[in-house]
């Protein structure tokens, strides 16, 4: 799942895929070269919220494909 961050420091936005984020992959602003990552105790909420993001989107294309 691809995403833009807003750098901490310049505020560009940094794209991010969200699956390497939460794996601890960092990612660097393409304008002032600072460095984001996702803290190690963070990485495993992130996965689940991703998880859940997925199947709310599955059950929502059931109960649309349902209802045609």
């Amino acid at each position: 799942m691809q995403a833009t961050v807003p750098c901490p420091n310049c505020k560009t936005a940094i794209p991010v895929d969200m699956m390497g984020l939460s794996q601890g992959t960092s990612f660097e602003c393409g304008s002032c070269q600072s460095v984001i990552s996702l803290a190690a105790p963070n990485r495993q909420a992130s996965l689940n919220a991703m998880d859940a993001l997925k199947t709310l989107a599955s059950e929502m294309t059931v109960k649309k494909d349902a209802d045609e």
